[in-house]
């Protein structure tokens, strides 16, 4: 069968067909679409068989641009086990800062990039409006690249955006010979953005994004619930509903080029090289990045701090969201816990084992014999080195406020059960944390994003795995009883600091409409048996509740400035 118009297949899809009765429609029996089966319009066939390029469509014809990212050389460089065993500093300037890794574990011919540009233009990061801004950026950004990327593809090259850590992130893969060809006509595209030109753009990614905050309310409550947890936590996260949304509503394409102009001005350089690359390749490649995006110097100790609250002991916040979509059914609790920051390696395993203690338990109680639904978990929650953990269910007919009583009900049975720990059920939920430590980097890609985040921490840690590892053997070693039995005496305490000794929490429950009636005399209730003060907060309290909530030093900025 040959390839001509009498033999094409032609698929043709709209709201409505013009010329066809409703009889000439068929029923097609899955999913009940009504079409019409008809050979080609022979005018159609006939221009298909003699076509003629329009005049005026023949000057736009054109073929595509040569690739110039395809690589003739596909070498890797030879072995070096030194360059190989850890990320290095190779490059400790004021405003900037290179780390280099070779990649002889997975051998690739690729060169893959991670590089942060620290600043506060704009009040990045800082302010509902600049956080907005931020959000149209990069949207508008995906659309200035569109092109450039599907060519970029073509030759196994990627460069990738977001807004991470304080910092905005961009990352690049190349094969070697043209990575640094790659990268800096990535940097020079960028270099040349012009928002003025951006106004289409603009126009559709507004209309998308204020789509994107308004179905926000259309998320599974337990998933809202960690966004509302993230906005109460975080000293410049902001509620999407109350906050930005308006703020994106009053944002104009003539405030957004106003707030472009004074963007990514200044900035201080954080680089991590790995792959089939020497280290001199990582600085002069740095080095040409930079050059080709110049930017002023900014200080490190001035980088936006990203802080986390720190709770008040013996406190319970209790976040109540009525849901404004009057279809959903469900509710949801998300109990979060708040222990220590900047633990030891001891602390560390022991936060991790008690999780891992009530793991399964929790799931078995909560989901398995009480059935509150098909949603109920207990996590480890730890943000920027504050260690905690917690509990998250979604339910459709229970409030939150029974869904937290069933939690304490647990923790209450676990308070008593922890105290005869067995030494089998200490060794299990010990060696639970060892088993999830000794996971494999799977790709270059995994292996680049588990350093990538030790760098970013600014811990440098690159032996944190095992090092947690060695400690953990060591707390379960039977060499010395004593020894072993004041590990199980530290999980205990461990486990009560964490859930029963004055806790500090956050609540965050979402109600259903139908549920929301139920809340204040389930709130009552609860009070009744909860020593804790539970202090009750909205959404559109937020913002003014934590403004007054003393913040931890943000320790991952602290350690870089040292």
């Amino acid at each position: 069968m040959s390839m001509t118009p009498e033999n094409a297949l032609v698929f043709v899809l709209a709201p409505e067909f013009e010329g066809y009765s409703e009889n000439e429609f068929q029923t097609e029996q899955w999913y009940g679409t009504k079409f019409v089966m008809s050979p080609i319009d022979k005018k159609l066939l006939k221009r298909l068989r003699n076509p003629k390029i329009n005049p005026e469509y023949e000057a736009k014809l054109w073929f595509p641009e040569p690739n110039t990212f395809f690589s003739e050389n596909y070498d890797i460089l030879p072995l070096d086990p030194a360059s190989s065993k850890e990320p290095k500093l190779i490059l400790n300037e004021e405003n900037s800062q290179v780390w280099y890794m070779k990649d002889d574990k997975f051998y690739t011919r690729f060169i893959l990039a991670s590089h942060i540009l620290y600043f506060n233009d704009t009040l990045y990061d800082t302010t509902v409006e600049g956080k907005v801004f931020i959000d149209l950026w990069i949207d508008i950004l995906n659309l200035y690249f569109k092109e450039f990327l599907y060519t970029a593809q073509y030759a196994n090259a990627s460069f990738n955006w977001t807004n991470m850590n304080g910092g905005f992130q961009f990352q690049f893969t190349c094969y070697r010979k043209k990575f640094e060809h790659f990268i800096c006509t990535c940097y020079e595209m960028l270099k040349e953005f012009n928002p003025l030109t951006q106004r289409h753009n603009f126009e559709s990614v507004h209309e998308s994004l204020c789509n994107n905050y308004n179905n926000f309310y259309t998320w599974a409550p337990y998933s809202q619930a960690w966004t509302y947890l993230n906005c109460t936590l975080f000293s410049h996260h902001y509620d999407i509903k109350n906050l930005m949304l308006k703020s994106l509503e009053a944002m104009t394409f003539e405030r957004f080029v106003e707030l472009n102009e004074g963007f990514m001005k200044s900035a201080t350089h954080l680089w991590f090289f790995i792959g089939n690359l020497t280290a001199d390749d990582a600085i002069r490649i740095s080095k040409k990045a930079e050059e080709t995006l110049p930017v002023m110097n900014f200080p490190r100790d001035q980088c936006h701090q990203k802080r986390v609250v720190c709770l008040q002991q013996g406190v319970d916040t209790v976040l109540r969201v009525k849901s404004p979509n009057p279809d959903e059914k469900n509710s949801s609790l998300t109990k979060y816990f708040q222990w220590e920051a900047y633990a030891s390696l001891r602390q560390t395993v022991l936060h991790r084992a008690v999780l891992k203690y009530i793991e399964n338990p929790a799931f078995n109680y909560l989901r398995t014999k009480l059935q509150l639904g098909y949603i109920a978990y207990s996590c480890r929650l730890d943000y920027r080195g504050i260690l905690g953990g917690g509990f998250y269910i979604q339910s459709s007919d229970y409030s939150p406020e029974q869904l937290l009583t069933h939690v304490n009900e647990f923790l209450a049975d676990y308070t008593q059960k922890i105290k005869d720990i067995s030494d089998e059920d200490f060794n299990k939920c010990v060696n639970g944390v060892i088993l999830d430590l000794k996971y494999q980097d799977m790709n270059s890609f995994e292996r680049r994003n588990r350093l990538w985040n030790y760098i970013v921490e600014h811990s440098y840690d690159f032996n944190f795995a095992e090092n947690l590892i060695a400690c953990a053997k060591e707390i379960i070693s039977n060499d010395d009883r004593e020894k072993y039995e004041q590990g199980k005496e530290e999980l205990k305490d461990v486990f009560h600091r964490i859930f029963i000794d004055d806790p500090k929490s956050i609540t965050v429950e979402i109600c259903s409409q139908e549920m929301y009636n139920k809340f204040d005399a389930d709130f009552q209730k609860n009070k009744e048996g909860i020593t804790l003060f539970r202090e009750i907060i909205e959404p559109e309290q937020m913002l003014g509740w934590k403004n007054k909530q003393m913040l931890y030093p943000d320790e991952y900025k602290i350690r870089w400035n040292q």
